[in-house]
């Protein structure tokens, strides 16, 4: 199935949604001949934090995997949060790869098979995971950490084989989202790459186009983060999704998402530039906030809730936490998770508000140290 967007005469882009095989590489870089038996590590652990992206800055420039695109790279500013994702490997006598603590076994072996390609070894592997949150789909970029993870780590394991540039090319240009039901399908997604950079150095992010970093700067670690989620199981999520996804394109929904961003991406790449990048160095919480409240309320970030997720609630219940006095507050990526960051109020005392509107909620802690790696 192939879904073509439009925003304008001069912006067409054609998605292929069908899934494709594990493995299937889009884009590996060339890299000189390879001796695996001289790497003088055989296992790593690398630590590395989740994010919240409260602001994409231009939709249009959404490149989804397989998708040829000249202008590629929306944008993003991700802030890194903890609980952080553990992931252990460490490289075996066999071609086995055996991959433990997770459900998503297709996005890690997907990733592993990519790295034999690019090495031109079947090399076997262990790989544990530990710590993953069990909130897949719900704004958090817990896709994006694992895949963002895993190839970090794994290229550290393998001698940084990898210049920088390279590896945010590959991330970009091979990311994946799991299939239901399957270990040996996956999808085509999009990414923004807010993960990869809060994996690898913690804090606040703003990635530009090309996925390039053009800003990170350490987030005040002295607030109160509280997470909040519709009182939805997966299953109920997934469905929801899926419904209202089906509405939204019968409704030409991502050709008005894109036609409109062609201008909301202007006036949000100025309050970026121009109020979230000073306000963030000099610490000022509540300046930062009212810049993501802006981009939350006028732009077309306010669309996902309902299209998406086919809900209005999101909307009353920022108004109460922002009013109640949380210096920032917003839906983080395409939701429906909503974040609240306060120093004036109390964890105590932003549960309530959730609880009022049916959410449940997740305390989290800022992350300011990005990827750890140990032996």
């Amino acid at each position: 199935m192939k879904l073509k967007l439009r925003g304008s005469e001069s912006d067409e882009i054609e998605w292929n949604l069908k899934p494709f095989e594990v493995g299937h590489a889009f884009w590996i870089p060339k890299v000189k001949k390879f001796n695996i038996e001289k790497l003088n590590k055989k296992s790593l652990t690398i630590k590395v934090p989740h994010r919240l992206a409260p602001i994409v800055m231009d939709l249009t420039r959404f490149c989804p995997t397989g998708t040829k695109q000249i202008n590629y790279g929306p944008g993003e500013v991700a802030i890194a949060i903890a609980p952080k994702l553990t992931i252990q490997m460490k490289f075996l006598n066999s071609e086995d790869i055996i991959i433990k603590g997770t459900k998503r076994d297709s996005i890690v072996k997907h990733i592993v098979l990519l790295f034999r390609k690019i090495i031109e070894k079947n090399f076997g592997v262990e790989i544990s995971i530990k710590g993953e949150l069990q909130l897949e789909h719900l704004g958090l970029g817990t896709s994006a950490v694992l895949f963002s993870g895993l190839s970090i780590g794994l290229n550290k394991l393998l001698g940084d084989m990898l210049t920088l540039q390279d590896l945010i090319k590959f991330v970009a240009s091979n990311y994946c989202e799991e299939v239901r039901d399957s270990k040996d399908l996956i999808a085509p997604g999009f990414t923004t790459l807010g993960a990869f950079w809060s994996c690898i150095n913690g804090g606040v992010s703003i990635v530009s186009g090309d996925f390039e970093l053009a800003f990170n700067e350490k987030f005040p670690e002295k607030v109160n983060v509280l997470l909040g989620f519709p009182k939805l199981n997966k299953e109920e999520i997934i469905e929801i999704t899926s419904e209202h996804s089906k509405k939204g394109f019968e409704m030409n929904v991502m050709d008005f998402v894109r036609h409109h961003d062609r201008f909301d991406a202007s006036k949000t790449c100025y309050w970026v530039l121009m109020d979230l990048i000073p306000s963030i160095k000099r610490g000022d919480l509540k300046k930062a906030g009212e810049v993501i409240w802006s981009t939350n309320w006028n732009t077309i970030k306010s669309i996902p809730p309902i299209l998406k997720h086919g809900s209005f609630e999101a909307f009353p219940l920022m108004t109460d936490l922002y009013s109640k006095g949380a210096e920032i507050v917003f839906l983080s990526s395409a939701g429906p998770s909503i974040a609240a960051i306060s120093t004036k109020l109390k964890i105590e005392e932003l549960t309530p508000i959730f609880k009022k509107y049916g959410y449940e909620t997740l305390e989290v802690d800022i992350d300011n140290k990005g990827a750890e790696f140990s032996d």
